[in-house]
């Protein structure tokens, strides 16, 4: 089992996940926002590179939400904030979702054979899916301004972690970023929340209010629902998860 990990969006390119699992990860805050979404019931979501693709998606009963350099969108109904999809919002809703670099990533990983989203709150069981689908692993991390985010390599390094406990280490390969971020999540683990207090996207959240969405984002496994790409549609993983290929057999 070899597992790739990605440092940015401006770094995937579609050969790189093509018949892979894919697990994309924006910790600060897409990926956590799509996940907590889902979680407390809404129906699926749409990841939308642009603005305009989002409006472009959006009908009646649907909720658009999104940010622009951490700010939520002019016009839209919900912002990049895990906190504003609670169940009294979200349930039973569809979530067309933009944001500056996580929902971008998505649309450049679509051609997995899987597509699954990771974060903080969902790694255990983000690995435990991956492990399922029996092929090499590419973890695409979002990053921030085009650029490597720690937030993101430490939440790779997370689910590297979880996922080296299904395999014998003489099969398990990692590139080497994949080890680095092992490494760098192994020393911060006891304290992840400080971690993202200190990463350069944290520091830029907390100076501009969203203190509690960086807590929140960092608490390990509040959850076990893990989103599954489907038909373009984000939705969470049945129990008994299916490719792409299986699906359609």
């Amino acid at each position: 089992m070899r597992i790739e990990v990605i440092a940015s969006v401006n770094e995937i390119k579609s050969e790189d996940v093509i018949n892979k699992t894919a697990i994309v990860i924006d910790a600060l805050r897409a990926s956590t926002v799509i996940v907590t979404a889902l979680d407390h019931g809404a129906t699926s979501v749409t990841a939308a590179d642009t603005m305009g693709s989002a409006i472009q998606h959006c009908h009646e009963g649907a909720l658009l939400g999104g940010e622009r350099y951490c700010r939520k969108i002019t016009g839209f109904d919900l912002g990049n904030s895990p906190l504003e999809y609670g169940t009294d919002v979200v349930q039973g809703k569809h979530v067309i979702l933009t944001t500056t670099n996580g929902t971008r990533c998505l649309q450049k990983a679509s051609k997995a054979a899987t597509l699954l989203v990771g974060a903080f709150i969902n790694g255990k069981a983000c690995a435990q899916a991956a492990s399922q689908f029996k092929r090499d692993i590419v973890i695409v991390c979002a990053g921030t301004n085009q650029l490597f985010a720690w937030e993101d390599g430490l939440c790779a390094g997370y689910i590297t972690n979880e996922l080296s406990t299904y395999y014998e280490d003489d099969s398990f390969m990692v590139n080497d970023l994949g080890l680095a971020m092992l490494s760098s999540f192994r020393e911060e683990q006891h304290d992840i929340q400080g971690a993202l207090m200190r990463a350069q996207s944290g520091i830029r959240l907390c100076k501009i209010g969203f203190h509690e969405d960086v807590k929140y984002c960092a608490a390990l496994d509040r959850t076990q629902l893990v989103p599954i790409m489907q038909d373009g549609l984000l939705v969470p993983l049945e129990a008994n998860p299916r490719s792409k290929s299986s699906a359609h057999s």
